[in-house]
């Protein structure tokens, strides 16, 4: 009975997410309709038109049709490695530890890399903490240098698409208009 009363209690609470976010998409989007220029609506709102059908396809998940639940119903982790390209002649060891790099879990390591990328931002500019992310992010992970410099290369092509089309301060920053 325990465990029918820690799932019912998982169910509800990955609902009640699933309802928060559906409702914040939605008042997101809604709020696009105030901005005084269209072009400056146009990222939101289509980042909150992406976590509304995200939120729809997820509560009605067990409704879908078959093969469109399988792909719903995947579970996903950005932090933990893809076991697609794994060797089948090499059996995964059963562990219950945490991928590890330099010693930190993935999972804390993405999220402080994150963390640090957000801060970074508000305080010089997204345009001046993207290359200091991807290029920490890469290292971190240890990734090649034609890794590296492909995520770097599209990050940039990213943000000074947004910079020069969408006219987005993209360089302002809390420290940076102090000292401007």
């Amino acid at each position: 009975m325990p465990d029918t009363l820690a799932t019912a209690r998982e169910l509800d609470t990955e609902r009640a997410l699933l309802l928060f976010f559906l409702v914040l998409g939605s008042a997101l989007f809604a709020l696009t309709f105030t901005f005084e220029y269209s072009t400056a609506a146009l990222f939101p709102r289509l980042t909150a038109g992406a976590i509304i059908i995200g939120s729809v396809l997820l509560l009605a998940e067990s409704w879908l049709p078959a093969p469109l639940q399988r792909v719903v119903a995947e579970p996903v982790s950005i932090a933990d490695p893809d076991d697609e390209f794994d060797s089948a002649a090499e059996p995964a060891a059963a562990t219950d530890e945490l991928p590890t790099t330099r010693g930190v879990p993935d999972a804390v390591a993405t999220f402080g890399l994150l963390l640090g990328y957000l801060l970074t931002s508000y305080l010089i500019g997204i345009l001046w903490a993207t290359p200091v992310f991807t290029l920490a992010y890469s290292w971190w992970f240890g990734q090649s240098r034609r890794t590296t410099a492909i995520i770097f290369t599209t990050a940039m092509v990213i943000v000074f698409a947004f910079y020069f089309l969408v006219d987005a301060p993209l360089e302002d920053g809390l420290l940076l208009e102090w000292i401007w």
